[in-house]
């Protein structure tokens, strides 16, 4: 996210949009770098959304959910 992203409204914002409960993401990361060539060109409002997966040592469920999110990537191409 960025500095002045709100946090609360984006974190609603990915859960929405993803079926993700709001309890599973992890801590935010703010954007601070200080060098970019264009700084504000195309800020997203709600930053980006970054997916990890744990399957609690079950290999079946990682391939699984892989397969569902190769598949949701194809028909959004």
């Amino acid at each position: 996210m960025y500095p002045d992203s709100d946090q609360e409204k984006s974190i609603k914002y990915w859960s929405k949009n993803t079926g993700i409960p709001e309890n599973q993401f992890f801590k935010s990361t703010i954007d601070k770098r200080t060098d970019k060539k264009r700084p504000n060109e195309g800020k997203l409002p709600f930053g980006t959304a970054h997916v990890s997966v744990k399957s609690f040592g079950n290999k079946d469920f990682g391939v699984y959910l892989h397969r569902r999110i190769m598949a949701w990537i194809n028909q959004v191409l």
